[in-house]
């Protein structure tokens, strides 16, 4: 990837699968044996993680500025919701990559299914 700085932030593409972050960091659980659980963990407020290919975990946020402002992104596609469809999948991610005291997280941009063109 290419990083590139912007306001102490990185952006960055990491490939990785799409967890849900307490079924993850208390179980271990990845994978399309956990799809069901994580999509019910995911749509009942549970955060979404990373886990990159190499095995970093970052937790997913929604676009700060959109969570902000929600009608300036009126018929804008959300790419944190499309994400929410994607659990237990492998993906390319884009997004700003932040850490603070250990916790890592990344803003996202886009997602995609990985090696998808695009």
């Amino acid at each position: 990837f290419c990083p590139t700085e912007k306001e102490g932030r990185t952006l960055v593409t990491l490939r990785g699968e799409i967890v849900d972050y307490y079924c993850y960091i208390e179980k271990g659980l990845t994978g399309p044996s956990h799809k069901e659980c994580g999509v019910k963990c995911v749509s009942g407020d549970v955060c979404m993680g990373l886990l990159t290919t190499n095995g970093e975990l970052l937790m997913i946020s929604v676009n700060h500025i959109r969570a902000m402002t929600p009608l300036a992104f009126q018929g804008i596609p959300d790419p944190f919701r499309k994400a929410t469809t994607m659990i237990a999948e492998k993906v390319d991610l884009t997004g700003y990559a932040m850490q603070r005291k250990g916790q890592k997280i990344i803003e996202i941009v886009d997602v995609k299914k990985a090696g998808a063109p695009g």
